[in-house]
């Protein structure tokens, strides 16, 4: 795993922060994904020059805790699941439940688990929003028919 720098996958989604979570809808799936803080971060550093060892560090500077590879691995393996990494990534946590996997992270991590929660949205709901409904860092984080980012916000231009 060390040689593995995985890169997230942030063509046609639309990015949404919530508090300390952050909400990803991909336009491809018609999939609304819930990320927890931990799980955020993680994919976040998926720029696909950041090691998982390096994005492990990053985590433990970032949330003051230490934290394992395997902590790291599970985020990763959970965002690959769901489509939000451009190439899934295998680890062990792949072959045992999900209960295992918490018991070999241990319960002394002091940062939320990564999680990944994800559900079916349909296309109506959508479309009930406006294009100022989403932040935005660049372009591609608009939605059609929003094509511009102007002060954070999507706008139609």
């Amino acid at each position: 795993m060390e040689n593995l720098k995985p890169i997230a996958y942030k063509d046609n989604i639309i990015i949404q922060e919530a508090d300390s979570e952050l909400l990803v809808y991909d336009l491809r799936s018609g999939k609304a994904h819930c990320l927890t803080e931990s799980a955020a971060f993680i994919w976040n550093c998926c720029d696909g020059r950041t090691s998982v060892e390096q994005i492990r560090r990053k985590v433990e500077e970032k949330f003051k805790t230490e934290v394992s590879e395997d902590f790291v691995l599970l985020a990763l393996e959970e965002l690959g699941r769901e489509g939000l990494l451009e190439s899934p990534v295998e680890t062990r946590f792949g072959k045992i439940s999900r209960r295992e996997a918490l018991r070999k992270l241990g319960v002394g991590t002091m940062i939320a688990l990564p999680l990944v929660a994800s559900l079916a949205v349909p296309n109506t709901a959508l479309a009930a929003l406006t294009c100022e409904s989403f932040v935005c860092h660049r372009p591609r984080d608009c939605a059609p028919p929003c094509n511009r980012c102007v002060g954070a916000i999507c706008k139609v231009v």
